[in-house]
C-alpha cells in the first residue's frame, strides 16, 4: 500500500501488502512529535488525495485520456510536490494499469497509451525543475540508465526524491557508453554515480562502468545500481553496491554517502 501523512499530506512510502496499490493513511516523521491521538478526522486527512487517485483510476477504466495540465494543476491545489506526485500517485497508478492489463480489463493499446501519458508527465515535471534550477556545472550525484536501458521512470522518481532531500542531481536517459558516462561524471565532480537497470543483459554495462572506475587513479565515486533486475535476482558485480530496498532507504544511503565524502574532502583540503 502507499502511505500518505494524514496531517501534512506528504507521501511516506510503501508498506505491506506490496501487491495492494491503494492509498492509506499514516504519520510522517515531521508530524509524529505533535500527534498524541489518532482520530477518525485524522484518518480522513488524505481523503482529497484518495479522491484525486480515484479520478485518475476511473479515467483508466473508462479508457479516457486525462489532461496532463489538469493533473498538475490538481496536484498543485492539493499541495502535492512533484516527487510525491510521482511516487505516491503515478507509481501506484502505473502498477494498477499493469494489473488491469494482466487481468484483461484493458487492452494492450490502452495500457500503452496510459503509460505514455505518465511518461510525458514525468518529462514535463523534470523539464520544469531543470528550468527552475538553471544549468549547473557540478552535481552531487549522476543518475543514468545503464547503456541500453530506455525506461526513465525509476531514475526520474529517484531524482525528484534526491532533489527533495537537498542534493544536486544530474540525470541521463537513455544511457550512454561507459567511458562517456565516467568522463561526464568527472566533469561534474559527482560524489556518487547511480545506474538504473531494467534487463539482465544491461548488467554487463554496469560491470563495464565499475571496471573503468577501478582503473581511475583520482576519481572513484561509489557506484550504485538498482532496478527490476536487481530486485528480481541477486547479481554480484565487483565494485558495485546493489540496491533492492525501498526508495526511502536508497535516498537515505545516498544522502549519508554524499555527506560523508564531502566531510572527507573538506578535511583533505
Amino acid at each position: 500500500m502507499f502511505r500518505w501523512c494524514s496531517y501534512c499530506q506528504s507521501f511516506i512510502g510503501e508498506s505491506e501488502p506490496r501487491d495492494d496499490f491503494r492509498l492509506t493513511h499514516g504519520v510522517c516523521q515531521k508530524c509524529r512529535p505533535k500527534v498524541r491521538t489518532f482520530s477518525e478526522d485524522d484518518i480522513r486527512g488524505i481523503d482529497p488525495i484518495r479522491g484525486f487517485f480515484a479520478v485518475l483510476q476511473s479515467a483508466v477504466l473508462a479508457h479516457e485520456r486525462f489532461d496532463k495540465d489538469a493533473v498538475l494543476a490538481q496536484a498543485n491545489s492539493l499541495k502535492i510536490n512533484p516527487a510525491d506526485l510521482l511516487a505516491g500517485v503515478m507509481q501506484p497508478l502505473l502498477y494498477e494499469i499493469g494489473r488491469l492489463y494482466q487481468e484483461g480489463k484493458i487492452p494492450a493499446v490502452e495500457e500503452h497509451h496510459f503509460s505514455l501519458m505518465i511518461r510525458e508527465l514525468i518529462r514535463d515535471i523534470r523539464m520544469d525543475l531543470s528550468l527552475s534550477d538553471g544549468h549547473s556545472e557540478s552535481a552531487d550525484i549522476l543518475l543514468a540508465c545503464a547503456n541500453g536501458n530506455f525506461h526513465e521512470f525509476g531514475i526520474s522518481l529517484l531524482e525528484l526524491h534526491l532533489r527533495k532531500a537537498g542534493l544536486q542531481v544530474e540525470s541521463l536517459c537513455p544511457g550512454i557508453p561507459a567511458d562517456q558516462l565516467i568522463a561526464y561524471a568527472k566533469r561534474l565532480g559527482v560524489k556518487v554515480i547511480g545506474l538504473s537497470v531494467s534487463m539482465e543483459d544491461q548488467l554487463s554495462e554496469v560491470a563495464k562502468v565499475a571496471r573503468l572506475l577501478y582503473e581511475e587513479t583520482s576519481f572513484r565515486p561509489p557506484l550504485i545500481a538498482g532496478g527490476f533486475v536487481v530486485r528480481a535476482s541477486t547479481p554480484d558485480i565487483s565494485g558495485v553496491t546493489l540496491f533492492a530496498g525501498s526508495i526511502e532507504e536508497l535516498v537515505g544511503w545516498v544522502v549519508a554517502k554524499v555527506q560523508e565524502i564531502k566531510q572527507i574532502q573538506s578535511v583533505v583540503r
